[in-house]
Formats: C-alpha cells, structure tokens, sequence
C-alpha cells in the first residue's frame, strides 16, 4: 500500500508538472493567422505576403519544404500511434498472463472473489481499447497533456496545409490579375485599331467619290477623242496618202469645192 501511495504521488507531481508547462508554453495558432516560423501573419493583411515575383520564383521551393514538414509531422504522428499499440499489446499480454496463472493456481476461490476477479479483468480490457473505452476512474493529467499534444500536432499539421494552399492561391490569383491585364491592354489596342480603320474609311469615301468624278470626266474626253480620231481619219478613193501635206482640213475643202462646185 505504501509503495502504491508513493507511485501515486510520483505521478501527480509528475502530471501536475506536466499541465503546467502546457499552461506555460505560448500558443502558436490564432484566429484569423498563419505561422511562418516564430512570426505570426494575418490573412487580411496584405502587406505581409511576398511580392508576385518572389512568390513565383519561391513557389516551387515553398511547396517542398511544406510537404517535407507535413511529411515529418505525419511520421511523428504515426510513431506515436505506433508506440500507444506497442503499449496496448503489452498490457493485453500482462492481462493474459495474469488471467492464465490464476486459472491454473492451486489456491481455490470461491465463486464472489472469481466473479469478482473476472469483472476485474474485463474492466481493465475494455479500457485498453481506443473504439470500445470505457473509463469509469477520473481522467488523469498526463492523459490530458498527451490529448492536448496530439490535438496541437494535428492543428500544426492542418495549419502548414492551409498556409501552403492559401500561397499557392495567392500565387494564381496574381497570375490570373496579371492575364486579365494583359487582355485588358489588347482590347484597348484593338478599340484604338477600330477607331483608326473608322477615320481611314471616311477618308477612303471622299477619296472614292473624288476618283468617280475624274473617272467620269475621263470618259467623256476619251469619247470626244475618239470622235476626233474618226474624222481625221477620213480617206478619199483616188487620192494618194500624204497628199494632204501637213494641214488635212484645208486640203479636204479645197477638194471638195473642187469636187462638188455646186456645195456652198
């Protein structure tokens, strides 16, 4: 009994401890924040997210060194499951043992103290099961510290998750502000392009309705020409070619008085 009270007390100092360093320790997440190593960032303040350029150039590296720390918290994770089912099996083992020693001891029990023994065995058994517990004794301090610790492990695991999805927003919602941009510039281009080919097109009209004007005056001075050339090309039988020297109009009337007297 003695040995019982002073383990116990061993362990209330040691829980007692224990809850007072986790009282102690400073808190790593708040409302509204992310870590980045000791320093805290508010998702609303803008000013303390990188630039576009250093975010693409570091995007890359980022993600890595998320994933290794994930990877690493997880592992944690897993050796301390690991370590509580090496510790579960133990006891079952140290149950069974026990519960095998009794069956085959020479001192008897009567029926009270075997039932009691066996209510003894199965309260103890359900206790060693994470699915089925059932703990009827008060919640010791050390079984809070490590709740407390693997509740801390998971938020910090859930919150480099967070932060590394909430970078790698950050990161296309630059790129696609920098697209929208860049189709902001080429619509303007495009409206100034439209407006330039609208001007030249009324430029191109007056033009047009200047060249039908000339064009008109041009067929009317080729058609005169034309008639010109007829009359000038006029021949008479029995009159050599060249006769008519260089002035064929007073040739042609000399010619014709001397042809047709009668015609005035």
């Amino acid at each position: 009994m003695e040995q019982k009270e002073q383990r116990e007390q061993r362990e209330s100092a040691q829980s007692a401890r224990t809850l007072s360093q986790v009282e102690q320790r400073p808190v790593e997440l708040r409302d509204n924040e992310i870590i980045q190593g000791d320093k805290f960032f508010s998702l609303s303040d803008h000013s303390s997210w990188s630039s576009n350029e250093q975010l693409d150039l570091e995007a890359d590296k980022t993600s890595s060194e998320f994933e290794s720390e994930i990877s690493s918290l997880a592992l944690g994770k897993e050796l301390q499951e690991s370590s509580r089912s090496a510790t579960v099996r133990k006891k079952q083992r140290k149950r069974s043992e026990q519960v095998g020693l009794n069956k085959h001891s020479t001192n008897p029990l009567d029926n009270k103290g075997l039932q009691g023994l066996q209510w003894e065995y199965s309260k103890d058994d359900l206790t060693l099961y994470d699915d089925g517990e059932k703990q009827p004794n008060p919640v010791s301090l050390e079984t809070i510290y490590q709740s407390i610790m693997e509740h801390r492990e998971e938020s910090k695991l859930e919150s480099r998750r967070t932060q590394m999805a909430c970078r790698k927003m950050q990161i296309q919602i630059r790129r696609v502000a920098k697209t929208c941009s860049e189709f902001t510039t080429r619509m303007e281009e495009a409206e100034n392009r439209i407006s330039r080919l609208e001007d030249e097109a009324g430029a191109h009209q007056s033009s047009r309705e200047v060249m039908e004007k000339q064009l008109e005056d041009t067929q009317w001075k080729l058609t005169d020409l034309e008639d010109r050339m007829r009359r000038n090309n006029l021949r008479v039988l029995g009159v050599p070619e060249g006769l008519e020297g260089s002035d064929t109009h007073s040739f042609m009337v000399a010619l014709f008085k001397e042809a047709f007297p009668d015609l005035h």
